[in-house]
């Protein structure tokens, strides 16, 4: 018998209605950094959205068996294919093992996961399951970034980035130096409300957090005091180790931010100290886009939108390259350190 957990909470003013199988962990953790909504913002929102998870031990192969004239094939995260319904007010996507339908109009994320024999599920559907939500939160004026994010005192950097260029290296370096996360791996972005605290928001964008798993090379949780002894090995992340930043930096999670920010765009290189330099707003608008999956996507409602949004973004920041060296695992605090005063956002 499988038992089922819910739990309900206000992400980002968009209540969420969340029921799903025991096993689920990847969602429900992320959800779990949320309150339960106020009476004031239950009423505010334009109702909540339900997201329901329901095993399944058959894979699902044909994604919409019984209704496939409705649905287009229109574009893909990953190996997941991603559909468009004919009416343009749902989306369908399906690894082959499982499926997800997001209901525009009622509001609704109805999720179909297969579950072998081991019980396990594969890293794809968990992929499927946060892309589910993110198409979702589009409606909402919440638009995804395949970015990490950290808040450093009064201003925040956006670490911009290929798997593999070092996001997550950067943002636990300056974790460990004192900041705060806002994600690791994925970030959502829109626009400001009012002021921020110090004054106003980079020309009106707001970051707001999308907390999952942090995925960390062995060398970094090797280097970064404390973070070897916390991460556990999983499949299917390229050989990386799966952290709970809640417990690597309890008190550290920053809901959102709307303030002085700079973009970081990361990568490794074979150099013994770590250099920063500035790139043009061009480079960095074109790794925000490549950064948004569906931001130049036929058919994804909102395209304007959340590109208007990056390139207000891309305006209202200063943008650095930033090739980390040999003393990022070395010294990684100091490096951090070093990274944050030479990357300091304009006042």
């Amino acid at each position: 018998m499988i038992t089922t957990q819910s739990r309900r909470v206000d992400l980002h003013g968009v209540v969420v209605d969340y029921v799903g199988p025991s096993w689920e962990r990847s969602l429900s953790s992320m959800l779990a950094h949320f309150d339960e909504p106020s009476l004031c913002a239950s009423e505010a929102s334009q109702g909540a959205l339900a997201v329901r998870v329901a095993s399944s031990r058959e894979p699902i192969g044909a994604p919409f068996a019984g209704d496939a004239q409705r649905w287009e094939p229109r574009f893909f995260f990953g190996v997941i294919q991603g559909y468009v319904r004919d009416d343009g007010l749902a989306y369908g996507l399906s690894d082959a093992r499982s499926r997800s339908i997001i209901d525009l109009q009622d509001r609704s994320i109805t999720a179909d996961v297969f579950v072998d024999d081991r019980g396990a599920v594969a890293v794809s559907t968990h992929g499927l399951l946060h892309a589910s939500l993110c198409l979702y939160l589009r409606e909402r004026g919440l638009f995804e970034l395949h970015a990490a994010a950290v808040r450093d005192g009064d201003s925040a950097r956006l670490i911009v980035g290929h798997a593999g260029a070092g996001k997550s290296s950067c943002a636990l370096m300056m974790l460990a130096a004192g900041g705060r996360y806002l994600g690791d791996d994925r970030v959502l972005v829109r626009r400001a409300h009012g002021e921020a605290p110090r004054g106003p928001a980079v020309h009106g964008v707001e970051l707001c957090a999308y907390p999952r798993t942090f995925h960390v090379a062995l060398a970094t949780a090797t280097a970064i005091e404390g973070v070897l002894s916390l991460a556990e090995r999983a499949e299917g992340i390229g050989g990386k180790l799966a952290l709970d930043p809640s417990r690597a930096f309890p008190g550290g999670f920053c809901r959102d931010f709307a303030g002085p920010t700079s973009i970081l765009l990361p990568r490794v290189e074979p150099r013994a100290q770590s250099e920063v330099r500035p790139v043009t707003s061009a480079e960095a608008m074109g790794a925000l886009i490549e950064s948004s999956a569906l931001a130049l996507v036929d058919g994804i409602r909102h395209r304007d939108e959340n590109l208007a949004l990056l390139a207000a973004l891309t305006n209202g920041a200063r943008a650095f390259h930033v090739g980390l060296g040999r003393d990022a695992l070395d010294h990684p605090v100091a490096t951090a350190r070093r990274i944050l005063a030479e990357t300091r956002p304009a006042r």
